[in-house]
């Protein structure tokens, strides 16, 4: 491969890179209705055990060096516990161990999260206080199902029953993410 092709293709896929993940209205996977895993619109905390106490959620308060959710009801969760919580109908779900949160964008038999961060100064060095915004997208098969980060192989493998959408998702290159069009590809699996 020529030294212009891989210099062309580095700066597609870094352009690939900041189109998919940058903040701002235009984020792909908007459409993402206000449901959680329970058909009921009010406040809930979930916790490992599976169960399910509804309240509004007051906020997460630090006791003793742990944090807990404490609700108006003054119920508290030591925040390890919690894997889920819905507040004002948006749902939240536990990525991995630690202590983040990601919003349900969609709901559906494969479930999209999104972990939205900002940071300082950016990496580019233009010299001014920009601000970066990135966005991690996790995927989950059914409402009990393994929380992923998205990634080409993992839609893939989450497909493979629907033989007409895997051969789409075949179609995908590996290492060329793309975040719009594993909206597409999940929104038809998700009809």
């Amino acid at each position: 491969m020529s030294r212009k092709k891989i210099i062309k293709g580095f700066f597609l896929f870094a352009l690939l890179q900041i189109i998919g993940c940058a903040g701002g209205p235009h984020l792909p996977f908007g459409w993402g209705k206000k449901t959680s895993l329970i058909s009921d619109e009010r406040d809930f905390v979930e916790v490992k055990s599976g169960k399910v106490t509804y309240g509004e959620i007051k906020g997460i308060k630090k006791e003793g060096g742990i944090n807990y959710f404490t609700l108006k009801s003054a119920e508290k969760f030591q925040q390890e516990d919690v894997i889920g919580y819905q507040q004002d109908k948006i749902y939240y779900r536990r990525i991995g161990d630690n202590k983040n949160f990601a919003k349900r964008m969609v709901k559906g038999k494969i479930n999209v999260y999104r972990i939205t961060s900002s940071g300082g100064p950016d990496a580019i060095g233009t010299g001014g206080s920009q601000n970066t915004v990135s966005a991690s997208y996790y995927i989950q098969k059914g409402d009990n199902g393994i929380v992923y980060i998205l990634g080409t192989d993992m839609l893939k493998d989450m497909v493979k029953d629907n033989a007409e959408v895997f051969a789409k998702a075949s179609k995908l290159k590996t290492w060329v993410p793309n975040i719009y069009r594993y909206e597409k590809i999940i929104k038809e699996y998700n009809k």
